[in-house]
């Protein structure tokens, strides 16, 4: 995962779990323990909340 992470363009993807690589433009809204993608559920592990918060404009 950490050489598909680096070779995907940071702007577009953000890393939300050690299984999940997302992009940013297809996430659909924030849930409490993840996010929704085209209807399914993606858990965002802790390690990684605070960046995606951050991405995302929400504190």
């Amino acid at each position: 995962m950490k050489t598909a992470e680096e070779r995907l363009p940071k702007d577009h993807f953000i890393r939300v779990h050690r299984s999940y690589i997302v992009s940013v433009g297809k996430i659909d809204t924030l849930q409490d323990g993840g996010i929704m993608i085209n209807g399914k559920f993606i858990p965002v592990a802790d390690a990684y909340r605070k960046a995606l918060n951050t991405r995302m404009n929400v504190f």
